[in-house]
């Protein structure tokens, strides 16, 4: 799970921010949230996100200040401004700094995903190529345990890369080394993969779950939540997913 720190001085907008990203499936945890430039660096150096969502305009430092600093402490951080200054000032030195994305306040919820889901990826593509992940060469026992563990943790749901870790006592990156070789999956698509084909085989063979039982069995805590990445993967929400296959039966 990826590390997330927001920072925006107006508390109306952090608080936005901070709810919209913790609400989507992303593989995502908002771990600080931060007012001021001085406050953020605090932060980012207890924390070390993956990943920062930054106004420009903040006291004590400004946005720019702060990713400089940044990158003197982590290179590999991604950084995402979010900023009411449609200037190419700003712009330029953003490029400068190597900013991933730029976005304008009032920030519209689906590019802010997308942008979100961009820097995702590209984080998951420097973990693939970095050289602890090439120099790493996982225990095929180490593998096997690790996917039969989600295989049958599945209904868990603080199940995640945290707790496997744990349990495994393996790094973030080997775990993701090992789903990769062994699933071609990220972690947290497999776990989805597999609660979802369970939950499928619920729907198939019981009309007297109800869907929140259904999704409570698949390490569902929010039936909402359930429906919503049920129907990203299928098509189809649980209920309609339900009927189509009653109406199926009914023709056999």
């Amino acid at each position: 799970m990826y590390r997330v720190l927001v920072a925006d001085d107006e508390t109306n907008i952090l608080e936005g921010l901070s709810d919209l990203l913790e609400q989507s499936d992303l593989d995502i945890q908002v771990v600080a949230k931060a007012q001021n430039g001085q406050e953020t660096l605090n932060l980012f150096k207890k924390y070390s996100p993956d990943l920062v969502l930054i106004d420009i305009n903040m006291p004590l430092l400004n946005g720019l200040e702060c990713i400089e600093k940044f990158h003197k402490i982590q290179q590999n951080v991604k950084i995402i401004i979010i900023s009411s200054y449609d200037n190419f000032k700003y712009a330029q030195a953003a490029i400068e700094l190597k900013v991933d994305a730029y976005i304008l306040k009032p920030v519209d919820e689906n590019q802010l995903i997308e942008t979100v889901k961009k820097s995702l990826k590209s984080l998951d593509q420097h973990l693939y190529e970095s050289s602890i992940l090439k120099e790493y060469h996982p225990n095929e026992n180490s593998s096997k345990n690790i996917v039969e563990y989600i295989n049958s943790h599945y209904c868990d749901k603080d199940l995640n890369s945290d707790k496997i870790e744990k349990e495994f006592g393996l790094s973030r990156t080997s775990i993701f080394k090992i789903m990769k070789t062994i699933t071609d999956k990220s972690l947290n698509e497999y776990i989805t993969m597999i609660r979802i084909r369970q939950a499928i085989s619920f729907l198939k063979k019981s009309e007297t779950l109800s869907l929140k039982e259904i999704a409570e069995a698949c390490g569902y805590s929010d039936p909402f939540y359930f429906s919503r990445v049920f129907k990203k993967q299928t098509g189809y929400s649980p209920s309609e997913y339900r009927r189509l296959v009653s109406e199926e039966n009914t023709h056999d």
